[in-house]
C-alpha cells in the first residue's frame, strides 16, 4: 500500500444546498405538466363514461322504436304506474356489462322510492365523472350527469314567469322549483329532430352542477334557460371541471369537451343563442 492515504472528498454544505435547490427546481417544473397530465387523464375517462352511455342510449333505441328517454317517462293519469322510468334506468338496459338486476317500479315521490335506483348507479363507474367535485356535495352523488329534456322545438309556451326569454344572471347554486310539465316528457323518437337541427347539434348528456340533491333523481335533467351553466339556477356544471372545460355527449353519439361560454353564451344574449346546442327556438309560436 502506498504510504499516502487515499481519502474521499465530501460535498462542502454550499454544494448540498446547490443540489437541493436544483432538484426543487425540477418538481417545481414538472408538477404543473404531471397535474394537467392527470387531468387530462381524468377528462379522458369522463369522455369515455360519456360515450359509453350514447352506446346505451342506442342499443335501448333500437329496442325501442328508436325511442330515448329523456328526463323521466311517467305514465299519464290513470295509466300503469309501475312503467314510470327514469332515463338513467333506461339507460341500464342498454350496458352490456350490467347484469345486475335493474330496480323496477321506480317512483319519483316518496323519495324512498328512488332508493333502489339510487344504489345501483352510486356502484356502477360509467355514471361518475372522476373530476366531480365530491368535495362541494352533502353527499355522495350517484349520478353525475344531467340530460337534456328541452321541448323540440322550443317556442314561447315554454318561457314562464320563472324562466325569462334570458335566463336570469348567472346563479350561485341549485335551487329547488316546482317540475314543470317538461318533465312529464314522453319517449323522444330520434326521427323527431326538426330539419333545422340533426342529431351531431343536440347535447342529450352533459355534467351536472355539483348542488344537485344527491338523494333525487327528478333534478337531473335540463328543460329551462334558466338551468344552464350561466344562468340563474344551473343544473349543468357551472365550474371548470376538465382542462377544456365541460364534457358532452350528442344525439348521435359523439362526445366533445367544451368551453362553459361556448356551451352557454351567458346574459343576456337571446334565448335563441342560449339553447343552440339543446333544441331550437320559435319566438313568437304558442
Amino acid at each position: 500500500m502506498s504510504g499516502r492515504s487515499a481519502h474521499r472528498r465530501a460535498f462542502t454544505l454550499i454544494e448540498l444546498l446547490l443540489v437541493v435547490a436544483i432538484i426543487a427546481l425540477l418538481i417545481a417544473i414538472l408538477a404543473p405538466s404531471l397535474q394537467g397530465a392527470r387531468k387530462q387523464a381524468l377528462q379522458l375517462k369522463c369522455n369515455a363514461n360519456l360515450r359509453e352511455l350514447g352506446h346505451a342510449a342506442s342499443f335501448y333505441a333500437q329496442d325501442n322504436r328508436q325511442r330515448i328517454v329523456r328526463a323521466e317517462y311517467r305514465p299519464p293519469p290513470g295509466g300503469d304506474w309501475r312503467s314510470h322510468l327514469h332515463y338513467s334506468q333506461a339507460l341500464l338496459y342498454g350496458l352490456p356489462y350490467y347484469d345486475g338486476v335493474i330496480p323496477g317500479l321506480w317512483r319519483p315521490t316518496p323519495l324512498a322510492g328512488q332508493a333502489p335506483l339510487i344504489e345501483v348507479l352510486r356502484k356502477i363507474p360509467t355514471f361518475q365523472c372522476p373530476s366531480f367535485p365530491d368535495e362541494l356535495t352533502n353527499g355522495d352523488q350517484s349520478l353525475d350527469y344531467v340530460v337534456n329534456a328541452f321541448r323540440m322545438p322550443y317556442t314561447d309556451r315554454n318561457v314562464q314567469l320563472d324562466n325569462p326569454h334570458d335566463g336570469g344572471p348567472p346563479g350561485q347554486s341549485y335551487t329547488g322549483v316546482n317540475q314543470p310539465p317538461a318533465d312529464y316528457e314522453d319517449f323522444f323518437q330520434l326521427d323527431r329532430l326538426d330539419r333545422r337541427t340533426n342529431p351531431a347539434r343536440v347535447i342529450y348528456l352533459t355534467e351536472a352542477h355539483h348542488s344537485l340533491p344527491t338523494n333525487d333523481l327528478q333534478f337531473h335533467d335540463v328543460f329551462y334557460t334558466s338551468m344552464l351553466p350561466l344562468a340563474r339556477f344551473p343544473r349543468i356544471a357551472s365550474d371548470k371541471r376538465h382542462p377544456k372545460g365541460i364534457s358532452a355527449l350528442f344525439l348521435d353519439g359523439h362526445v366533445v369537451t367544451m368551453r362553459q361560454s361556448y356551451m352557454d353564451v351567458g346574459y343576456p344574449r337571446p334565448v335563441g343563442d342560449r339553447l343552440r346546442w339543446f333544441t331550437w327556438y320559435v319566438p313568437g309560436m304558442q
